[in-house]
């Protein structure tokens, strides 16, 4: 009888132990995580699927990888989204940790009696220890861990944001150095013209060999800056291999398409931009849900003032033949305290979160005002230098007209042409900078001018899951 109650008891805590799932590991080194970056394309198969899932024309029917297109493909790849996607999974990981109702406990005694005659020395002792809530602090941590996976949520978002924001501003380096080659080219074209105006004219008398020099020396100034535009451009290409999380050679294999910096679109008033921001900013929604996370923190604290769970222990007892059936049990006696510390504790966490909540606003509204403003600017600047290149092609036309007619040399007509050159490198400057505000206003609100995705779409590569 004794060794079948015995049996009974190990039973049940073998079949408990058995639910245990065990995690299988996965090493990394250095080695392997260098190959899996390297292997990583734009032409992976699962990547194009996600990719043409999400955007509403397929890439296929597109000129190319664009703004979006990159995005989701860092959402795909890039490590600081995987980063953040493992630590907001962790946080929703904890709301199951704090509602996980405690498991009993199962407590076996024996004892043997050896100067007992006549019936049987042992004495066992089983007792289920069972834990109840009775305060509502599991209740409580329930509210304050899914604030907490709710703000990790969004710092996630804001994370994808920061990476989209990074892709942005290396394609706008990319775009900017293709421009600046062409148009430097251009320029190099209208002055070696000039030149060769300069010289002919130099061989009938007609200037100076000083201007003929003044020419060239220009001539050459233009053909270094083309060059070290094309070394920008394959810095920018690296700096934006790195935000997606390929390598540039990645990108070399695939057309991009910059055509969206090519568009300046029309402004928001300030109101509308400023609610804008408040609606939309990540890390605004995150101290929101912080301080959410803080009053469920004070919820939980004053739980606490019970001191704990109750405890309910029904149990057998085997004495020396006889059968014996009990209850015991505990409950918290909070005597010495109340539980004060932690709850001030708690008090003043919520008062922190939110001053956050109030820096992160001011800082939003800041940040806002300033970017809208520059862009007003540099739009203003963009007409401004589109209005003056105007005037020089129909200052070329009249040009062009007097050459004809014997009233102009050549040489005049290729001084229009290099001030042609030059006013369309000052309009590009000028729309260079209104995209940068541009980038910046977009920063302010986090609001593109595309449908973005949530960053939780993108499924986990092989490689970074593994």
């Amino acid at each position: 009888m004794i060794s079948g109650k015995w049996a009974a008891g190990c039973l049940a805590l073998a079949s408990a132990l058995a639910g245990c799932t065990p995690v299988p590991p996965r090493p990394i080194t250095a080695e392997t995580n260098l190959r899996a970056i390297e292997q990583r394309g734009l032409d992976n198969p699962a990547l194009l699927a996600f990719v043409d899932k999400v955007r509403p024309t397929p890439l296929r029917q597109t000129a190319g990888w664009d703004l979006d297109a990159l995005t989701l493909a860092a959402l795909y790849y890039s490590p600081d989204v995987d980063l953040a996607r493992a630590q907001w999974e962790q946080a929703r990981a904890a709301v199951t940790t704090a509602t996980a109702r405690p498991n009993p406990v199962l407590n076996l005694n024996e004892a043997y009696n050896t100067t007992t005659s006549g019936i049987s020395p042992w004495i066992l002792t089983n007792a289920v220890d069972l834990m109840f809530d009775f305060s509502g602090r599991r209740k409580a941590l329930r509210v304050q861990t899914t604030a907490q996976a709710e703000a990790a949520r969004f710092r996630l978002t804001a994370a994808a944001w920061q990476v989209r924001s990074r892709i942005r501003t290396a394609m706008l380096g990319v775009y900017a150095a293709r421009r600046s080659v062409d148009l430097l080219d251009d320029l190099a074209a209208a002055q070696a013209d000039t030149v060769r105006t300069a010289e002919a004219m130099l061989r009938l008398g007609g200037i100076s060999p000083y201007e003929v020099s003044q020419s060239r020396t220009a001539l050459n100034a233009t053909r270094d800056a083309a060059a070290q535009a094309r070394v920008r451009g394959s810095d920018a290409l690296a700096t934006l291999a790195r935000a997606i999380g390929v390598t540039p050679d990645a990108l070399r294999a695939v057309s991009l398409d910059v055509s969206t910096f090519e568009a300046l679109p029309e402004t928001m008033l300030a109101p509308q931009a400023r609610h804008a921001a408040l609606l939309n900013r990540a890390d605004m929604l995150a101290a929101l849900a912080d301080y959410d996370a803080a009053e469920g923190a004070i919820r939980v604290a004053v739980a606490g003032r019970a001191g704990g769970d109750t405890r309910l222990s029904p149990g057998y007892e085997f004495d020396q033949g006889s059968d014996k059936w009990g209850l015991a049990g505990g409950i918290p006696v909070p005597i010495f305290n109340q539980n004060q510390g932690p709850i001030a504790e708690a008090v003043a966490q919520r008062a922190q979160a939110q001053a956050r909540v109030d820096a992160v606003q001011a800082d939003a509204i800041s940040q806002t005002d300033a970017a809208l403003a520059a862009y007003r600017t540099t739009r203003d600047r963009v007409a401004s230098d589109t209005q003056v290149a105007s005037d020089l092609d129909r200052q070329l036309t009249v040009a062009r007209a007097r050459v004809t007619a014997g009233e102009a040399s050549r040489f005049e007509l290729a001084q229009r042409s290099l001030e042609i050159a030059n006013a369309a490198i000052a309009r590009e400057a000028a729309i260079l900078a209104a995209q940068e505000a541009r980038g910046r206003l977009e920063d302010a609100l986090q609001q593109p001018t595309f449908p973005f995705p949530s960053p939780d779409a993108a499924p986990r590569t092989e490689a970074n899951a593994r």
